[in-house]
Order: C-alpha cells, then structure tokens, then sequence
C-alpha cells in the first residue's frame, strides 16, 4: 500500500519498527505508525534526510527491493 506524507504530499517508505508496520517521508522525515484500521499517526519528526538515513540504516526497510536485471 502506498502511503503519502499529510505534510508534503510525498510517497513515504514502508519500514518495520520492532514489529510494527511504519512509513518515513524521505523528504521532510515525517514517521507515520499504523494505529487501526486505516488509521496512521504521525508519530516522529525527523527533521530532514540525514536523520530518516540514519534510521533507515539503523532499522532497515520492511521489504527488500528487486532490482531488475538487464
């Protein structure tokens, strides 16, 4: 399911937190967690790239992306 940041409108990345579904907006590092339903809270700011990187390299994403080969 695709996920956009309800502050600036980008596509959000789906991440595993401890077990739990959540979404980071790579461009203004808003955290959304899954609450219920179709429910998401925000539930951190990151304030920028550098600290949604750190996070992303400190959890790793929910799934791994294929790249395809030519």
């Amino acid at each position: 399911m695709m996920l956009y940041c309800a502050r600036c409108q980008d596509a959000t990345l789906s991440i595993d937190l401890n077990g739990h579904p959540a979404h980071v907006c790579p461009q203004c590092g808003a955290v959304y967690a899954h609450r219920y339903g179709k429910i998401y809270s925000m539930i951190a700011d990151l304030h920028g790239a550098q600290s949604v990187k750190d996070l992303l390299h400190a959890i790793g994403p929910c799934r791994k992306e294929t790249t395809a080969s030519a």
